[in-house]
């Protein structure tokens, strides 16, 4: 069986609206995620931007010492970016293989540019080789984003609410029918080329 949780910050709102040490006990989620947990479990975080290591090295380091903090218990927590190495290995896109996923019992869809990531899923089948997996899956922004079966893209680098190239649909990872918007009570009033950002640019509107 698998269990998704789908978050827009695990360890509380990025705005510091409320102060949290560790994972965030306001909805329960830390004790429900107790309640999957297996012992040793081994964790792989999947990147968002699979070419960004320092960011990359960052997030993993800064969940591994929060999960052990919190008292789950973990035998690694190993990185999906272009450095993966395993059976699937490809120089190139970073390829995992179905058997590897499978062999993880944890894996966190890592934060960040949600255009890039799904990019990335994409280059790496990963829709298709979730598919009969048996653990934890933990979205963190734009990965929980990404977890729609069609999803929403908000422009949110400049100059990509404008951009008439800029496709604001794309096909998800199928794990959930919702789209999610994480950080709404962050970013609702912010403005990119006198639109709001959440509003629908008429000339920057395209679908998929």
């Amino acid at each position: 069986m698998v269990h998704i949780f789908l978050t827009s910050s695990p360890t509380g709102p990025l705005d510091g609206s409320r102060r949290v040490d560790g994972i965030d006990k306001w909805n329960g989620f830390g004790d429900r995620l107790h309640e999957v947990w297996q012992a040793d479990s081994r964790c792989l975080m999947i990147a968002a931007a699979p070419d960004n290591y320092a960011m990359m090295d960052e997030m993993t380091g800064f969940f591994w010492h929060t999960w052990l903090q919190e008292g789950f218990s973990m035998q690694c927590m190993d990185k999906l970016d272009y450095r993966y190495h395993g059976s699937g290995w490809d120089s190139v896109h970073g390829h995992i293989s179905r058997g590897d996923l499978h062999s993880y019992d944890v894996l966190f869809l890592a934060g960040g540019h949600v255009p890039t990531q799904r990019d990335f899923f994409e280059a790496i089948g990963l829709r298709e080789k979730l598919q009969g997996f048996q653990g934890i899956i933990i979205g963190i922004s734009a990965g929980s984003m990404n977890s729609a079966d069609m999803v929403y893209i908000q422009p949110e680098e400049p100059g990509e609410a404008v951009d008439r190239g800029f496709c604001r649909w794309g096909r998800g990872l199928g794990l959930t029918g919702r789209n999610i918007l994480p950080h709404y009570q962050m970013v609702k009033d912010n403005y990119r080329h006198q639109c709001r950002l959440h509003e629908q640019c008429r000339h920057g509107l395209h679908s998929a």
